[in-house]
């Protein structure tokens, strides 16, 4: 069977004759255009042109039919039957000493040759090299984004001040220079082997374009929606190649790359403000061009540009706060009629009358599918949304005929536990629950009293996360110095209770609770099939990480004798030192200059993946029972992190402005002015802990700490009583202390020597 397989791969007689003759013809087109009497500049950057001959080849006479067959073959390599020959060579591009004689030419002269450049594609991507780096815009592929900005400036400013005394000049310019180059690349053959050089020539082009600071101004909106058309059009190409064009990026100065991005994340809110016609598919198409720009810096910035552009720069103010309301509407309409139609992680189609999608409602769910634009928050919703729609759809399957006369009708997914049997109780519960987890929660502690209005689900999450986190328990082990918890690779524990942390986590998410668990980003990342890199690990563990570092940044020559490293790990398990290679022989392999990227690799994969896989792989079955929707594939770790765990950010006056007070306390009352008073002069370690007092968490909730909704309460007049706290329901039983030093002691005392989650 496997023969007969391999013989329909291979191909017959006919396909290789044809193979042969399609390359024949290439060569002979291209060794005809080598041999034509074309341009004579050794500076053209026409592939075609016979300067490539003499360009790689110097030593040769010009029209040497030998070396130009030579040179043909070469290229041909490289070419599809179809590929696009330009009739003439493109204009000299601009760098170096003619640019500088350019600047210096009359208006006319200098207008006419600008025109010709910037309509040429080739021309254009070729132009303002630096000095130093001038060869490299004669590389079939390998160009690079270095870019003579300075001049390039110099040339826009030109421009500019001829348009102040000729109206309309600059714009021409631009949009001639968008509507050619744009039909240019229309003519390259779709399967173009030299689609990564097409690839590499428009980033360029883009940054060239995009460099401009009289984009910030609204007036040129235009200029950027037509450059976002032109890259729209590209990315629709089948040999385009985002991971390759990224890649380019790389070398494109921070500075440029900011205002590129900025630019178009200008424009983008502003367009969205004005809020697209329903019924104009051109303002559509318009916001979609610029969602997919912005959606290639978003992925330059996080895949090669980490240190340029932060999460939260990408996110649409006007989405996250005005829109805010009406997300849930939005969600519904692309829920129900365009989920799955189509994605930004590979080919795009994103034509409207192919999609079938209406266009009334376009531009308002495309933050869906390019969920960069919204704030984490926001993201927590979708979730949450995503989540009502499966509870909805659990809770009609458990409504039906043949349950009800079982007498099997639960339409929650109910938990029982006792207290001196939390972990038990509760992993019995959820396997009886098979995979119905996606109901709404009820829990209740057996032998107690009381309706789960949210309050008890806290509780039950407080207290059994507490006790899986227990280092005693022997599921995570704590670094010291990052504070933070991994799973223990020493665990005894079946990987099912690994499994049942997971759906705690799931369950957490569905049913709006924070979790006070501290664990390292590279945790989160796992749990969304991203890949870990030494940050993360050194996140987690700082001084093993910093040793890795120091190895990565050694670059003597005498490395191997410094280091004295083979290819292993050394890790401690009960106490015993143990010593594991990294790869078949590693302890006979030293680590070197050149394999020292491989070692760093290999050690993070074992200790941070290999090493704890079984559990973690049964953590992760867990959590994927409880949060295996469209909305977390669209997330990033960071916004995970904070939909668990809350966010960091603690601004207590959103806290003070939701703050209830009962029993005889209102917002006048002296003791409540002692205590914002006191809690004002707090350190941010002491707010983190007073927060942990009252609510069993330190962080806010992911919309801030006006979401917590603090109850205040008068629990009698004895100075020297503590203030005690129900955290199931952030209830803050506070004494009316007759001064705000005596508040500060004693509630200092409380949240320093509270014990788990409060003191009640």
């Amino acid at each position: 069977m496997q023969e007969s397989t391999e013989a329909e791969k291979a191909p017959n007689s006919t396909e290789m004759v044809d193979k042969k003759k399609v390359m024949k013809e290439l060569v002979t087109k291209v060794f005809n255009c080598y041999m034509a009497d074309t341009c004579d500049q050794p500076e053209c950057v026409n592939i075609f042109c016979k300067a490539t001959v003499l360009r790689e080849n110097p030593e040769s006479e010009p029209g040497n039919k030998q070396i130009a067959f030579k040179t043909a073959v070469k290229l041909a390599k490289h070419l599809s039957s179809g590929e696009y020959i330009p009739e003439e060579c493109p204009p000299l591009p601009l760098w170096g000493d003619r640019l500088d004689e350019l600047l210096q030419a009359d208006d006319a002269s200098f207008l006419s040759e600008v025109s010709r450049v910037f309509c040429n594609f080739d021309s254009l991507a070729s132009s303002f090299y630096p000095m130093q780096h001038a060869q490299n815009r004669f590389r079939l592929e390998e160009q690079t984004m270095d870019i003579d900005f300075n001049r390039l400036d110099k040339l826009y400013e030109r421009i500019l001040k001829i348009s102040e005394e000729e109206t309309g000049v600059y714009e021409k310019i631009m949009e001639e220079s968008i509507s050619n180059i744009t039909d240019q690349f229309s003519k390259f053959d779709s399967q173009s082997k030299l689609g990564k050089r097409y690839s590499n020539q428009l980033v360029r082009i883009l940054a060239v374009l995009l460099s401009q600071e009289v984009l910030y101004e609204p007036q040129y909106g235009e200029i950027i929606t037509k450059i976002a058309d032109m890259f729209y059009n590209f990315e629709s190409k089948p040999f385009w190649r985002r991971e390759n064009a990224m890649e380019l990026l790389k070398n494109l100065h921070k500075e440029r790359f900011l205002f590129c991005f900025k630019v178009n994340q200008q424009h983008l809110t502003f367009t969205l403000m004005m809020e697209p016609d329903d019924d104009d598919t051109e303002e559509q198409e318009k916001v979609r061009n610029l969602f997919l720009i912005m959606d290639f810096f978003y992925y330059a910035s996080r895949k090669v540009r980490l240190d340029t552009i932060s999460l939260k720069e990408f996110h649409i103010d006007v989405i996250n706060s005005e829109w805010k309301d009406r997300l849930k509407d939005f969600y519904i309409d692309w829920h129900n009629c365009m989920r799955g139609r189509f994605h930004n992680d590979g080919d795009i189609d994103f034509d409207l009358e192919v999609q079938g999608i209406d266009k009334r409602t376009f531009h308002k769910v495309l933050y869906i599918e390019f969920p960069w634009s919204l704030d984490a928050a926001n993201k927590a919703r979708l979730i949450n949304y995503e989540g009502q729609i499966s509870k909805k759809k659990e809770l009609h399957n458990s409504l039906d005929l043949t349950s009800i006369l079982l007498g099997g009708l639960n339409p929650y997914l109910t938990i029982e536990v006792r207290r001196d049997s939390l972990i038990e109780d509760s992993l019995n519960s959820l396997v009886s629950s098979g995979t119905v987890l996606k109901k709404p929660l009820k829990v209740k502690f057996a032998g107690e009293p009381g309706v789960d209005e949210g309050g008890v689900q806290k509780e039950f999450f407080q207290l059994l996360v507490k006790q899986l986190f227990d280092v005693g328990y022997g599921m995570f082990e704590y670094n010291t110095e990052s504070q933070l918890f991994w799973i223990s690779r020493n665990s005894f524990e079946l990987p099912l209770k690994f499994e049942l942390m997971g759906i705690i986590l799931g369950l957490a998410i569905y049913n709006n609770h924070i979790l006070d668990i501290h664990l390292p980003l590279a945790f989160y990342k796992k749990l969304l099939g991203r890949r870990v890199n030494l940050d993360d690990f050194e996140q987690y563990d700082p001084q093993v990480g910093k040793s890795l570092r120091s190895i990565l940044n050694y670059d003597k020559e005498d490395f191997e004798e410094a280091m004295c490293l083979n290819f292993t790990v050394n890790y401690e398990s009960f106490g015993e030192k143990l010593t594991e290679d990294l790869i078949e022989n590693g302890s006979e392999i030293n680590v070197t200059l050149e394999n020292k990227e491989d070692y760093i690799d290999r050690y993070i994969d074992f200790l941070m993946n290999q090493s704890v896989e079984k559990y973690f792989k049964s953590f992760k079955h867990g959590f994927d029972k409880c949060c295996g929707g469209e909305m977390l594939d669209r997330i990033e770790p960071e916004d995970l992190e904070m939909i668990i765990c809350g966010s960091k950010v603690l601004d207590f006056s959103q806290l003070k402005q939701a703050t209830q007070y009962h029993d005889g306390y209102d917002e006048n009352s002296d003791t409540i002015k002692y205590f914002w008073e006191v809690l004002e002069q707090f350190t941010e370690e002491e707010k983190k802990k007073f927060l942990f007092f009252t609510t069993g968490c330190d962080k806010a909730p992911i919309n801030g700490l006006g979401e917590l909704r603090l109850v205040i309460i008068r629990h009698g007049d004895n100075n020297d009583h503590l203030p005690s706290a129900h955290t199931c329901f952030n209830h803050l039983l506070l004494p009316a202390y007759t001064s705000a030093e005596v508040l500060k002691q004693k509630l200092l005392i409380a949240i320093h020597n509270a014990e788990g989650f409060g003191l009640m």
